[in-house]
């Protein structure tokens, strides 16, 4: 999926200072599913999900693993690659609804929920299933 600076219109959320004070006009969006929705869980019959999987950079034109070529890469060195990785966090922000007991015109309340994050190692490979 590509995908381009979120900016103030990648992100769909209508307060921009909280854009900024949170740093997500400077996180990546996706270009193709702009607004999207998930819902259910993984014990109910009905369940919308997306999958994200995040890859080192694997040399596409000089090797085969029998997968189809959808695109060709050179990748940068290794080393490179590893060093790069060590500085990053990969940040998972999405708008989530809150109830507002008090506010009994506007209960359903939307904010930026950013709790989800992973700090990256490059010689680890991690997992994880998110349910929201």
């Amino acid at each position: 999926m590509p995908f381009s600076k979120c900016g103030y219109d990648g992100f769909s959320y209508s307060d921009k200072t909280e854009l900024s004070r949170f740093g997500i006009n400077d996180f990546l969006c996706l270009n193709s599913f702009s607004n999207f929705t998930i819902y259910g869980n993984f014990y109910r019959a009905e369940m919308k999900y997306m999958e994200i999987k995040l890859w080192k950079c694997r040399n596409t034109t000089k090797t085969n693993d029998g997968l189809p070529k959808l695109y060709s890469a050179v990748c940068k060195d290794p080393e490179y690659i590893d060093n790069y990785l060590r500085k990053e966090v990969f940040n998972f922000a999405f708008v989530n609804n809150m109830f507002a007991l008090d506010n009994y015109d506007n209960p359903v309340q939307n904010f930026i929920d950013d709790q989800l994050f992973f700090e990256l190692d490059p010689g680890i490979s991690k997992k994880a299933n998110f349910y929201i």
